[in-house]
């Protein structure tokens, strides 16, 4: 675009008039430094007539003023931007050149404003200048801060940290409007009054304040003569020296105010990982937001009457949530210092408010204690509880029951102060930094249902996991109960097969002692018989002698011999042993299977079986091991008794006697009445296929007595 004080000579002209003025030297004799700030002042010259006639016209046609606010504007060189917008870059140049003056050169003279850091305050910078070159009335608000994170250097290889002083040779592009200065108040108390109509005023006592200084710095639109304003506020106390407390000697209360200003614009971006870290950074915040919507009021009120129409004419757009303290403070001047109701202050407020997301993270999302909140602006929390209760109890009416959905969304929740959801409830326009991210917040409680949902998944796998792990935790100590009882067990069994082994010696030996005893008594019969043939064979001999002697002489002899007895089996016996005539050498056996018989001695009477002894006659019959041992007869129980551990029974039948031996158990009593087959007992077993004779069976006289008494002598 042209203009006429760009052109060579008049610029020239301009440039060296700088240097005689500013720095009383000649364009010769000027440094790098010097020449740069002639060179801006110039350039500065032009804009300020372009800057003044956008205002003109900004104050004629009453546009609607849109305030961005952020705690950064990373908005680079000026001098090199500016010429750029107004199209002058060659022509400035070109003059330079004829003075002997290198325009990149002095360019490098300019420090970076330290005014931002990164993509937040970029984003702004380009705002403002995307605003200018599409003429829309806008202002920046933002902190005039004094030092940079830092500036860099490299020494020796390595990086080195120093503070970033930018503005220690003055800003050319700026101008000090102190008379646009604001009061902002931090601290005290608030004390309730009550006017004469009944309504409710609170006033702020005991606080601390600071002077809020605007510095005005212009954004120049491209090739439009379009320049907007970037206000930018600096701190000075509102009493500048105490002199009485100097006079005490007290000189940290002389200068205290004079602290109190230059540490909240003294650093960009303080270190907040200590608690009056935390504290600086909500007073910066406050502090220029307060004073920008103070003057932005004011500004309106020059030409507007009614502040009810406040959102017609103006919009403060919070980039990011740290200038989000926005939305309380213009509650707080629209009814403590405008008289308007609740209802109506948040009805302004909601069509004022517009906030731009920068993250979805929540984490990212700004947040402060309410014991340091409350603190340090008590009025503003105040009307954040009030704008937070009425919200909660929207969301309750909304959603019934879901208190979920109350924590999530609620302003205040965990002792926090959450300043997004701040944004978000005041807010007539929520939009993220780029359609994209617009498109992500919109979707967001679909994300956030999503993240819910597989966060759910997780912990499910987690948990089943977990309980998989205690399943075979549980199985291995139940493996590991289960060998200890396995290894308890076998020791026992051990033992137990000991005892048995034992048991099963003491028993061969008993048995060894009763076939011992029976084999001799099979002895004695035997030599018994022997010798009852021999005296038989003998008398015969004798009475055969006689005889012949008598027949000799013809003579009868009468002999006093005593005829043998003979036994004669009684029907009910022949029935019950089977008829022995057919079965010579066998007892009578009613239970097959049961017994095996081992040996018999003497000889079994039956019928016309002649000169038997029937005392000491019987069978040893051997039992199957475990099996039950069974009467042979019916009968009824002699006795009952136990040998070396096992159970022995002595049974009547008649003129008989059984004795079932080598029993493990016994299943009747002394007194008991048997009958054939019936179980007395199981047959001991030693695990071995081995028998064991069970049962001694005799036959007795029927006038003799029947007396078990030597058998259980034996």
């Amino acid at each position: 675009m042209y203009n006429p004080r760009f052109e060579k000579e008049a610029f020239k002209k301009e440039v060296t008039n700088n240097v005689k003025t500013l720095f009383r030297r000649t364009v010769d004799e000027a440094t790098p430094q010097q020449l740069f700030q002639a060179v801006s002042y110039a350039v500065k010259e032009v804009i300020i007539d372009d800057w003044l006639a956008t205002q003109k016209k900004y104050d004629e046609d009453d546009p609607k003023m849109v305030y961005y606010m952020s705690m950064e504007f990373l908005m680079g060189r000026a001098l090199g931007n500016n010429l750029i917008n107004m199209t002058a870059y060659t022509e400035v140049k070109e003059a330079l050149d004829e003075m002997g003056i290198d325009l990149n050169a002095i360019e490098d003279e300019e420090p970076d404003p330290a005014l931002g850091n990164g993509g937040l305050g970029r984003l702004a910078a380009c705002f403002l200048d995307s605003l200018a070159t599409l003429g829309y009335a806008a202002y920046g608000c933002g902190i005039r801060y004094h030092y940079g994170m830092f500036k860099q250097k490299i020494e020796d290889g390595y990086q080195v940290e120093k503070p970033d002083n930018w503005l220690k040779d003055g800003n050319p592009f700026e101008l000090r409007r102190p008379e646009y200065a604001k009061e902002v108040r931090f601290g005290g108390n608030i004390r309730v009054e009550y006017d004469e109509e009944g309504r409710t005023h609170f006033v702020q006592e005991n606080y601390e304040s600071v002077l809020a200084i605007p510095y005005d710095y212009p954004i120049v639109g491209y090739n439009n003569h379009v320049v907007n304003t970037l206000r930018i506020w600096d701190a000075e106390p509102i009493v500048d020296f105490q002199l009485d407390s100097f006079d005490r000697g007290d000189y940290h209360k002389a200068v205290e105010q004079q602290n109190l200003a230059k540490n909240i614009v003294e650093v960009l971006y303080p270190n907040d990982n200590h608690y009056a870290g935390k504290e600086l950074r909500l007073k910066q915040q406050y502090f220029f937001i307060s004073a920008s919507i103070q003057a932005a009021i004011v500004k309106y009120k020059k030409k507007h009457d009614d502040i009810t129409k406040l959102y017609e004419k103006v919009t403060f757009q919070m980039n990011d949530t740290h200038p989000t303290v926005a939305v309380a403070e213009l509650m707080r001047i629209l009814l403590d210092e405008e008289g308007l109701g609740w209802n109506e202050a948040w009805d302004i407020t909601t069509k004022t408010c517009a906030y731009t997301n920068h993250t979805i993270m929540a984490e990212a999302l700004e947040k402060w204690p309410i014991d340091l909140f409350s603190r340090l602006l008590p009025r503003i929390y105040q009307i954040i509880q009030e704008i937070d209760r009425r919200f909660v109890e929207q969301i309750r009416k909304t959603y019934p029951g879901d208190e979920g959905k109350v924590k999530r969304m609620a302003i205040l929740m965990d002792g926090q102060v959450k300043m997004a959801h701040l944004a978000i409830v005041a807010g007539f326009s929520v939009n993220g930094v780029a359609r994209l991210h617009t498109e992500i917040l919109k979707k967001q409680e679909q994300i956030r249902k999503k993240k819910v949902e597989r966060e759910q998944v997780k912990a499910a796998k987690e948990s089943l996991l977990k309980e998989r792990e205690g399943e075979k935790t549980k199985l291995e100590a139940q493996e590991k109960e289960k060998r200890t009882l396995v290894a308890n067990l076998q020791k026992k069994q051990r033992g137990l097969q000991g005892e048995i082994n034992k048991k099963r010696r003491e028993a061969n030996q008993l048995n060894a002692r009763i076939d011992k005893l029976i084999a001799e008594e099979i002895e004695r019969a035997r030599k018994r018989a022997e010798e009852e043939a021999r005296r038989e064979a003998a008398a015969r001999k004798k009475a055969e002698g006689k005889e012949s002697q008598t027949a000799g002489t013809g003579t009868t002899v009468k002999t006093n011999s005593k005829p043998l007895e003979t036994y004669t089996m009684s029907k009910a016996d022949r029935e019950l042993s089977g008829n022995f005539a057919a079965n010579r050498g066998k007892l009578p056996m009613p239970i097959s299977g049961a017994y095996i018989i081992t040996s018999h001695y003497g000889q079994y009477a039956v019928e016309g079986l002649r000169n038997v002894k029937l005392d000491n006659k019987g069978i040893d019959i051997q039992g199957k091991p475990g099996a039950q041992a069974r009467a042979i007869f019916d009968g009824k129980v002699a006795a009952v008794f136990q040998l070396n551990g096992l159970f022995n029974v002595l049974i009547r039948h008649g003129n008989y006697i059984s004795v079932y031996c080598n029993l493990s158990s016994a299943s009747v009593k002394s007194g008991d009445m048997v009958k054939t087959k019936q179980s007395i007992g199981q047959v001991f077993s030693d695990g071995t296929d081995n028998g064991r004779t069970v049962l001694h069976f005799q036959l007795r006289r029927e006038k003799e007595k029947l007396n078990p008494e030597p058998w259980l002598n034996r």
